[in-house]
């Protein structure tokens, strides 16, 4: 059987079409995938790089710092510092007062003063909780004990 000239243009003709309608296609799903996928992909090529030469990358992230403040207004006040998963005593404005870290675990920290005229003993303490929040009580013991 023989095939015509004209009959074989045109299937060639369709099967071209085809293939350009499939080409089309393929770009635009290459290039949704590229621009959906291309940043995020381009900076962790760059993260990688920097962190390979030995810099700082974006993906480190340094702990930050939160300070909470407990005392008797006036009188004294501890501040505690919670800095990542530890807590630990910071500042202490307490005029008149001495005092003394009594425990410090880097998730509990007991602070002891005692006033140096009165002998009023004031605990103040400062704990991480299990949302690692920071929760703080004051005890107070006229009677020179706590």
């Amino acid at each position: 059987m023989k095939t015509s000239f004209a009959s074989m243009r045109a299937e060639v003709g369709a099967s071209l079409t085809e293939y350009a309608l499939l080409l089309a296609l393929v770009s635009i799903i290459a290039v949704g995938a590229i621009g959906f996928f291309g940043s995020s992909t381009s900076d962790a090529f760059t993260a990688t790089g920097a962190a390979m030469t030995g810099a700082e990358t974006a993906f480190e992230e340094k702990p930050k710092t939160t300070y909470t403040s407990a005392g008797i207004d006036g009188e004294l006040k501890a501040t505690f510092e919670w800095t990542g998963d530890e807590i630990s005593r910071g500042d202490v404005d307490a005029d008149g007062w001495e005092y003394k870290v009594k425990k410090d675990t880097g998730r509990k920290v007991v602070v002891r003063f005692t006033n140096t005229e009165t002998k009023k003993v004031v605990t103040v303490t400062g704990w991480l909780n299990k949302k690692d929040e920071i929760k703080t009580k004051v005890k107070v013991n006229r009677r020179g004990r706590a």
